[in-house]
Order: C-alpha cells, then structure tokens, then sequence
C-alpha cells in the first residue's frame, strides 16, 4: 500500500471521521501512518484512540425501528455533539463499514450535510455474507438510496474475497484496508 502521498501532506482542510469499529480502525491507521489533519471518530464503544482524535460516542436510541429492515421510517434527531463537527470549511471523508450504528447515524445525517451544502465524500464497505443478514439489510437500505451518487463510494468485501481466492477472514479484511486506502488516495488530498 503506497501512501506517500498522504504521509507528505499537512492539509486541515480535510476532516477525515472513521465510524464504527471498521472507521475508527482504518482511521487510526492514516494517523499512525503520517497524515496531518483532523480526525474524528464515531462509535457505540469505548476505544483507545490517539489524544488528538475527537471521539464521539453514539448509540442508537432503543426503539425497535433501528432494529430492523424498517428502521428508515423514522430519520435520527441529530444532536449538537454531532452537528457541531461540521462548523469549519472542511471537506469531510467518512470511512466505514456498513451494516452497524454508523449506517444508521448516516441515512440522517447525508441529507442534513446536503441541505447545508457541506462538502464531503463517504468511502465504505458492503459487509461479507459471513457478517450476517442483519447487516447486509441495514447496508443495503444506505447503497440503495445513495450508490451512484458522486459522494458515495463503496466496495462489497465478497467481491474482494472472490478475487482473491480461497483465504482467511484476516487476509480478506488486511485487502479490504488496503482497497480503502487507495479510494482515498484517488481524492487527491494534496493541499491547493
């Protein structure tokens, strides 16, 4: 994986937010690499992340239409912890795996970035069939509404497995990094 470009860049334009545990890892992983912006990340979970991360805990609230194919019936109320992140000219890059809490928080939280006409880029995955059908369906309502759209990019990890063969859960997930590291090196974070 080459990212000597992002190791080089110093550019806080750019607010890079890792949701869930697939995020918050893949985020952890540009810090520790060199890259000099902001980073954010969102999870249900206690984590121990670098001191110059903003850690944002969030959980769904338990109503029973977050816990099913339903749940978009209903938008999330969006709290100030969450839509204060967006208070800068940034251009924001939300990395995740799709099917958990960061799913949800997103299916409400796109159409409040649009209407402020912020600036941002998703870069996710569609889970594997051996992350269960609870997931797919909670990622499958989020690629249906917005798959297509400049802002969202996303890859199905099954497509990676079939690539490569017969391999472990562990080689399948280290292809997934690196196929979320070159998506991001395509945005050209260079500073302007």
């Amino acid at each position: 994986m080459n990212l000597e470009r992002l190791r080089n860049t110093t550019n806080d334009r750019y607010h890079i937010i890792g949701m869930g545990s697939c995020g918050s890892n893949l985020t952890k992983q540009l810090y520790l690499q060199g890259h000099q912006t902001q980073y954010t990340v969102i999870l249900n979970s206690e984590r121990n992340h670098p001191e110059t991360f903003r850690t944002i805990n969030f959980t769904l609230p338990k109503c029973g239409h977050y816990s099913n194919r339903n749940w978009p019936s209903k938008n999330l109320r969006l709290t100030q912890k969450i839509t204060s992140l967006f208070k800068e000219d940034h251009t924001y890059i939300f990395l995740l795996g799709l099917g958990g809490t960061g799913t949800v928080l997103l299916h409400s939280l796109i159409p409040w970035l649009l209407e402020k006409r912020i600036v941002f880029k998703i870069i996710c995955s569609f889970p594997s069939h051996w992350e269960g059908e609870r997931r797919a369906n909670t990622a499958e309502v989020l690629v249906n509404k917005f798959n297509g759209q400049p802002f969202f990019e996303c890859f199905h990890l099954d497509d990676l497995m079939e690539i490569q063969g017969n391999t472990t859960v562990k080689e399948t997930l280290r292809k997934s990094d690196e196929h979320f590291y070159s998506l991001l090196t395509k945005l050209n974070l260079q500073q302007n």
